[in-house]
């Protein structure tokens, strides 16, 4: 067992027993109690699962006791007479049941011998009883492809744990439906609505997050399961594509998913993590465990008193962590330490180094690698039926070898679209953070980052040309504008056109901790191991010191904010410039 999977395991179980309530009152003994939302999330049961792991090592009964505390909490307060499990007191959905289920199987199938006979019994006609459930109802909702996916790990453990063929048989009916979200491009689409139309574009709705950390994991955990070796061939395509959207520092791109309201840095808010399964084809491709080693390691650096915070630059910015990010992850870990993973020596991922462009005509998204600069560009209009992703060929990351994240899009507007699922902010405004065109009128903004009508031209290999027009709120059209990327080894430069005066919008990353040295006409951010400097004709806001933060990505940036005058043309350079170790 590699110690460090089970330091963090045991870490993060540890402080989940700290908030476990011990009272009279059966409708709060045994929740978790979340230190950023002050509420006991529905799901916390959750961690039955990584707690057992975590006794099955250390041989300490207050972990099965606290295991056996959540199973009760949530037989007395989320439980129907059904089988269903609800997503919260405040959120009735009954799809949840499958992730609640899941986590049953996994503590049975693994850890079951560490339980009473009767408790153990007890359990087991739970499960019994989620799965009557949800195998009927599935197929009656209209929801987000995660949820049919993850009927296939479900079930394939169900038949391993009962032995039961009928089970096995169910698995295999959820997998064959999942090939037409399989693109042949090698993406899993469907995180909206299953039945969502095809855009004007063509795009279908497409999340990374989501993808890598709970659907595509229940794929991978079905065919080792049951050794569907059709879904196997397919998989090693889809899986290989997704890589792609790997960062260097264990981060995954999903700055421009349809999801992406949910995107923390190391994934997705309320999803399980790639380490559930990415490991496990890690002898077909190391690069999957490669991955999943760089992904832990970021777990790491975001974990502060025991807790994950949902993104890099949380504690700095005064901000709590909601206990949903340790309870749901925890699972993934518990895996990395029950199966024993043995990281693969190191090697490269995809976009890592080189000079590289590469198209995804599902998404409208680019993806490119030009010296030390890693970039997506968007122009996605795939329907989610609100505004909760960038597009308007927005510039939704930039990324460099010297500093890691320069940009990171947010959503237009941040909104609770799972009120008890997504945590608000106790210490900051929360402003929207990609690069953007936008003008206010009549106390109406308008900006490119809603049109999704924009088109993308790749002008030669490295320079992309957006135009468009800006649109509001409403989907209410304006004038037109042009933005062009033109990337060099360490430099991009912007240029900006507009038929309205407005502003371009460089939320540059930068924690309170980092020095920003703004001026008339150049900002510098002062970074560990290299300077971000952005030039431009004029800068027409000087923001605050303090900066502004937002909990999709989970960053802190200083708004750099240039005026563009109605039709001129304006040319903004952003350089990086590494530190020099003599």
């Amino acid at each position: 067992m590699n110690s460090k999977y089970f330091t963090l395991l045991k870490e993060w179980c540890d402080a989940l027993l700290t908030l476990q309530l011990d009272m009279p009152l059966k409708e709060l003994s045994g929740g978790i109690i979340c230190p950023a939302c002050h509420m006991i999330h529905g799901r916390c049961a959750d961690a039955i699962y990584p707690l057992l792991s975590v006794a099955k090592v250390t041989g300490e009964q207050k972990y099965i006791r606290a295991a056996q505390k959540l199973f009760n909490w949530t037989e007395n307060n989320m439980s129907c007479e059904n089988g269903a499990v609800k997503n919260d007191m405040q959120l009735p959905w009954q799809g949840i049941t499958v992730f609640y289920a899941t986590t049953l199987a996994e503590a049975l199938l693994y850890h079951g011998h560490l339980l009473d006979a009767a408790i153990k019994e007890r359990w087991a006609a739970r499960l019994e009883k989620a799965l009557s459930f949800l195998i009927p109802f599935i197929d009656t909702i209209n929801t987000a492809i995660n949820y049919r996916a993850a009927m296939c790990g479900l079930l394939a453990l169900a038949a391993k744990l009962f032995q039961k063929e009928v089970y096995r048989k169910q698995a295999k009916f959820y997998a064959d439906t999942m090939y037409p979200f399989l693109d042949q491009s090698g993406l899993l689409f469907g995180e909206a609505k299953q039945k969502a139309p095809v855009s004007a574009k063509g795009c279908l709705p497409v999340d990374i997050g989501y993808n890598v950390e709970e659907s595509l994991p229940s794929l991978i955990l079905y065919v080792k399961e049951c050794n569907d070796q059709k879904m196997q061939q397919i998989l090693n395509k889809v899986l290989e594509t997704h890589l792609d959207f790997a960062l260097p520092d264990g981060g995954w791109d999903n700055s421009f998913g349809i999801r992406s309201i949910k995107w923390t840095y190391w994934g997705s808010r309320t999803s399980d993590g790639c380490q559930t399964a990415f490991p496990d084809m890690a002898d077909i491709d190391p690069r999957l465990g490669e991955m999943a080693e760089r992904n832990f390691e970021l777990y790491r650096r975001c974990t502060q008193n025991g807790l994950l915070y949902g993104g890099p630059m949380y504690c700095t910015a005064n901000e709590p962590p909601c206990v949903h990010h340790t309870f749901c992850h925890a699972k993934a870990v518990a895996h990395l330490v029950d199966t024993n993973f043995t990281p693969p020596q190191s090697v490269a991922l995809p976009f890592d180094s080189g000079n590289k462009i590469k198209y995804y005509p599902l998404m409208q998204v680019y993806l490119l690698r030009r010296g030390g600069f890693r970039a997506t560009i968007s122009a996605n209009d795939a329907y989610h039926g609100a505004n909760d992703y960038s597009s308007g060929g927005a510039l939704t990351l930039l990324w460099h070898d010297s500093t890691g994240p320069i940009f990171a899009a947010s959503a237009p507007d941040y909104r609770l679209t799972e009120p008890t699922n997504m945590q608000i902010l106790r210490n900051n405004c929360c402003l929207c953070q990609t690069p953007r065109l936008e003008y206010t009128e009549n106390n109406i903004t308008y900006t490119n980052i809603r049109d999704k009508n924009a088109v993308i031209n790749q002008e030669d290999p490295f320079t992309f040309t957006a135009r468009g027009q800006f649109t509001d709120k409403e989907d209410n059209i304006s004038c037109g504008y042009t933005i062009t990327y033109h990337f060099k080894e360490n430099d991009l430069t912007i240029t900006c056109t507009a038929e309205k005066d407005c502003a371009l919008w460089l939320p540059l990353i930068a924690s309170s901790k980092e020095t920003v040295l703004p001026d008339s006409t150049t900002v510098t951010v002062k970074k560990a191991q290299a300077t971000i400097s952005v030039s431009a004709p004029e800068f027409c806001l000087k923001p605050a010191e303090l900066r502004t933060f937002n909990p999709i990505g989970g960053f802190q940036t200083y708004p750099a904010v240039i005026r563009i005058p109605k039709d001129l043309t304006c040319r903004i350079t952003l350089t990086v410039t590494p530190f020099i170790n003599i």
